[in-house]
């Protein structure tokens, strides 16, 4: 996997690899870690992800490598996506890297900073994400309900968003 790739993706999330709390191998396990998607219609997460690489290609005039879409690559897509088609305010700074952090925060790996990362721990609840193994509410996954009858297991991540938004954003 390209490293100058992956740093430039930390970019879009403002990421600083050498601030105070660092996040360098939780995130670099979100790079390492193929996305895979049990609904038909995440397929568009993936299609999200992969844009990111031809942006990177475009700029920098290179191709990155051929491999599969990252849960990093996912989850920033989506924060970007979330924040240019949805939330976007002209008058207000790129909320991106917030959008970013909440769903890390929501899947419960904001603890797993440097000092005290397990990957073993972080495995394990990435593939309780992907195979759709968390609470009807979404609690487990990237965004969540405090109230709903819906069932966040059954909807694809787009609308699991659009609900987290209207319930914690627009509330």
């Amino acid at each position: 996997m390209d490293r100058l790739y992956f740093e430039w993706l930390l970019e879009i999330i403002e990421y600083n690899p050498d601030g105070p709390e660092t996040h360098n191998a939780l995130l670099w396990h979100l790079y390492g870690t193929p996305f895979y998607y049990l609904k038909d219609t995440d397929e568009n997460r993936v299609f999200d992800g992969l844009k990111l690489r031809e942006e990177y290609d475009e700029y920098f005039a290179e191709t990155t490598s051929d491999f599969p879409c990252s849960v990093l690559e996912v989850l920033i897509a989506l924060a970007k996506r979330c924040e240019e088609d949805i939330m976007e305010d002209p008058d207000s700074e790129d909320k991106t890297p917030q959008w970013f952090w909440i769903m890390i925060q929501n899947l419960g790996l904001l603890s797993m900073d440097d000092a005290h990362y397990d990957g073993r721990y972080v495995q394990k609840v990435l593939t309780k994400f992907m195979n759709r193994e968390y609470g009807p509410d979404g609690r487990g996954s990237i965004f969540y309900s405090n109230n709903t009858d819906r069932d966040f297991r059954t909807a694809d991540l787009w609308y699991q968003m659009c609900w987290y938004l209207v319930e914690h954003v627009y509330a």
